[in-house]
């Protein structure tokens, strides 16, 4: 499927976990200078950021939470989301750390956070997935290396045509440490 015309979408872009919402931010300057004869004049090219410490009605760790953003999804209302889920149980920096590349969902005896972050990664990636089957965009930031990316779904995911996974250095962008992430995305660009 091909995305579908700009005016038919709500919005051009929407951050999901959004954090400090910095992204955003960004999107949004470079889209001040998008024209477009066809976009409504005075609607928002940027949805507003998503994150559960700002309302409680983003919480992707509740499922009620992933089944409206995948109706959303599938009404195809926002051209290209972007993911940022947990990594606090993902690190490789974290000694006690249970969560392994040989085992990505740990050994079953994790915590109430470790099985939220599960949780959140699952529906991302279902979330992902359905964005790429309607023939829109996403992306999926995370820190690298990482075990998320051998749990079965996202296995599933990064081999799937067109979408494709890369890595950076957030040592770039200010950050003091070499801070490496990992960038999952079905972008063409």
């Amino acid at each position: 499927r091909k995305p579908a015309p700009f005016p038919e979408y709500e919005f051009l872009f929407g951050e999901n976990m959004a954090g400090s919402a910095r992204l955003i931010q960004e999107i949004r300057k470079v889209l001040e200078g998008y024209v477009d004869p066809e976009w409504p004049k005075g609607r928002p090219r940027c949805r507003e950021p998503r994150d559960k410490k700002n309302d409680w009605r983003y919480d992707m760790s509740k499922k009620e939470v992933f089944k409206a953003q995948k109706l959303e999804v599938k009404g195809r209302k926002v051209l290209y989301e972007h993911y940022a889920p947990p990594c606090r149980t993902f690190s490789s920096a974290d000694p006690y750390r249970t969560r392994t590349r040989d085992r990505p969902l740990g050994r079953g005896d994790e915590d109430e956070a470790f099985e939220a972050d599960t949780r959140i990664c699952t529906y991302t990636c279902a979330l992902a997935r359905a964005k790429h089957e309607v023939g829109d965009f996403c992306s999926i930031e995370h820190i690298w290396p990482t075990a998320m990316i051998d749990m079965h779904c996202f296995v599933e995911l990064i081999g799937l045509p067109g979408v494709f996974i890369l890595t950076f250095d957030n040592c770039r962008y200010g950050e003091e440490y070499r801070h490496r992430q990992c960038l999952i995305t079905n972008c063409p660009w």
